[in-house]
């Protein structure tokens, strides 16, 4: 008897949660209940084929309104893009040949300075003959003949250098002269700008402007036992014939001294190798 009841009782507990509720719905709409879910199905436009869809709004278009383009501008726009990617294709070609030619340059000139120096090595490294045709024996014949011929280019580079930074000769001056022809004073003059301004312009070229007095001054200074000197960093052969101006009869100039009488660093100076005190 007590399992009939408690049967009993669960069957009425589950039928009183299981009741639903319906709603009444409109007689175009029908709801189907079922134990778990809720399915609604809807009448409207069953049969209404005619029916057009509901037109859809442009919202961007009314805050954005667009105007509309015209076939003349439309073909102006069309025109200035073809022209635009013309010019754009003609650069790109332009700047291809531009860089061929570079690369066409760069080899030229890579070929002619190997050209040159394998010239310059077959010149300058070769053995040294004798008066008869003989080979000289120097002290980089017992090397290979390549090391041979590097070698002896790099010693005949360095020797032109040292021509060129060094003073021509280890004594600037001679040998004072026994008395009493030797004057008791040495003057060493600056020759830009302390006895001539040296000017520059494209009509005239080079001029050399005197110092107002310096006739009279040479003069003096070597008439009262000086040596005068003449000291310039400039070349000789554009500085000789204007000192022959200031001295003609070569009475009051002693020496001249020009730019391969210097040693040559960032600034040229001159050799300290005198044979004066």
């Amino acid at each position: 008897m007590s399992l009939r009841k408690v049967l009993s009782l669960t069957r009425a507990a589950c039928c009183n949660t299981a009741k639903l509720q319906t709603t009444n719905f409109s007689r175009q709409k029908m709801c189907f209940v079922g134990a778990n879910t809720f399915k609604f199905y809807s009448t409207e436009n069953i049969g209404d084929k005619n029916k057009q869809p509901a037109e859809k709004v442009d919202i961007l278009g009314r805050f954005f309104p667009q105007n509309t383009v015209s076939s003349e501008e439309a073909e102006r726009v069309k025109s200035e893009q073809e022209r635009f990617e013309k010019e754009n294709k003609e650069k790109n070609e332009e700047n291809e040949k531009s860089w061929r030619r570079m690369k066409i340059g760069f080899a030229v000139f890579g070929g002619a300075m190997s050209v040159m120096g394998g010239c310059l090595v077959v010149e300058m490294g070769g053995p040294r003959r004798g008066e008869h045709g003989e080979l000289l024996e120097d002290e980089f014949s017992h090397l290979p003949i390549v090391l041979q011929y590097l070698k002896r280019t790099w010693k005949e580079l360095t020797f032109y250098e040292k021509m060129i930074k060094e003073p021509s000769r280890e004594k600037l001056l001679p040998d004072p002269l026994p008395a009493p022809y030797q004057p008791t004073y040495t003057l060493v003059l600056e020759f830009t700008d302390v006895l001539v301004h040296p000017d520059w312009s494209y009509q005239t070229g080079w001029r050399f402007k005197k110092r107002p007095g310096v006739d009279q001054f040479l003069q003096t200074v070597a008439s009262a036992d000086f040596e005068v000197i003449i000291f310039t960093s400039e070349n000789a052969f554009m500085i000789w014939p204007v000192i022959d101006k200031l001295d003609p009869e070569n009475k009051f100039i002693t020496y001249r001294l020009f730019r391969d009488s210097t040693h040559f660093t960032d600034v040229f100076e001159a050799s300290t190798t005198q044979a004066r005190d």
